[in-house]
């Protein structure tokens, strides 16, 4: 399987990758000292966050690439009966590129400059999902949506990529829950995958809790282990694979070309309970290279290049109520 299919159907699973667990983690979990306010019968946890890469060196060619990205977010859980639950999410997110001296990609994103180039683009993500409690330990999930990730000027019908997915969870204890699946996705000039989903959340001890998925700015598949050092402040490590793509301008230099980036990063964090219903989070870490891909309308690769690594840092901002 090549691996931008691979890895651009993981991006879109992430955003309902743990659609069944018990309770989806966004941010490392906190003690119950938080407690959700219910009004009604209805859930809403709402987000903002900001991250920021440094410049990162092309492996083989000249010039470097660096990314600073805004994003916010809404989800809404509510109940329909006693056993079957309901969630709609949407998402926004706004990434900035900056790539100088390199005057091979530079050309391919921007026809004003010869060796540097400024890229925006734009994803806006959609998500619902149906949950049965088949008794007090399985559950199964049924969900889908998609996603239009485009830069300006690119066709909107071009830069959708529907995903669906079924599954089920089971809870041993209160301490852990066990999941899995099928994610069926479509990609920007790539044809239909279907892949394994997996669910782990793992409350290890009290305070120490190993959990998969992702949430805010955190993209495929991820793996945090957080730990609780009082009713307030929680630190944590954290790891994934991040991957975007974006439809090009219409009328652009790549008209209606496919823009990819593939991150590993890994770090560290710190969270803050700044209220019954508030989390602040200060996020940074390495990315260990990566890759940026450029594809014309037909899928035949125009730029090809790994990334060295490089330096991150995020703010994140939690509310639910």
């Amino acid at each position: 399987m090549p691996k931008c299919r691979r890895s651009a159907a993981l991006a879109l699973l992430a955003t309902v990758a743990h659609a069944g667990a018990a309770s989806p983690v966004d941010t490392p979990p906190t003690p119950d000292s938080s407690p959700v306010v219910d009004i009604s019968g209805v859930r809403f946890s709402i987000f903002g966050a900001t991250e920021w890469f440094s410049a990162a060196d092309f492996s083989d060619v000249a010039g470097d690439l660096s990314v600073a990205r805004l994003g916010a977010g809404l989800n809404v859980e509510f109940g329909l009966t006693d056993r079957l639950d309901a969630s709609v999410s949407v998402t926004h997110e706004i990434s900035f590129y900056d790539i100088r001296d390199n005057p091979t990609l530079s050309p391919l994103l921007d026809e004003s400059t010869g060796s540097d180039a400024d890229l925006s683009t734009s994803e806006t993500a959609f998500t619902a999902r149906l949950t049965w409690k088949l008794d007090d330990r399985w559950s199964i999930f049924l969900g889908g949506g998609g996603r239009f990730a485009l830069e300006p000027g690119a066709s909107w019908g071009k830069s959708f990529a529907p995903i669906g997915l079924a599954g089920a969870t089971y809870v041993f204890n209160d301490r852990l829950v066990l999941g899995g699946g099928l994610a069926i996705a479509d990609q920007l000039e790539d044809s239909v995958l279907v892949l394994p989903l997996i669910i782990v959340n793992w409350r290890i001890t009290d305070r120490l809790t190993l959990s998969n998925g992702a949430g805010g700015l955190r993209r495929a598949t991820w793996l945090q282990l957080s730990y609780a050092i009082d009713d307030n402040w929680v630190v944590y490590c954290e790891g994934g694979y991040a991957f975007r793509d974006f439809r090009l301008d219409s009328d652009g230099p790549t008209p209606d070309g496919v823009f990819r980036e593939r991150r590993l990063p890994v770090g560290v964090g710190v969270l803050f309970n700044a209220g019954p219903n508030i989390k602040l989070g200060l996020r940074g870490g390495f990315a260990f290279g990566g890759n940026i891909e450029v594809t014309d309308s037909s899928g035949s690769r125009l730029f090809d290049q790994d990334l060295d690594g490089s330096a991150y840092l995020g703010f994140d901002v939690n509310l639910r109520f």
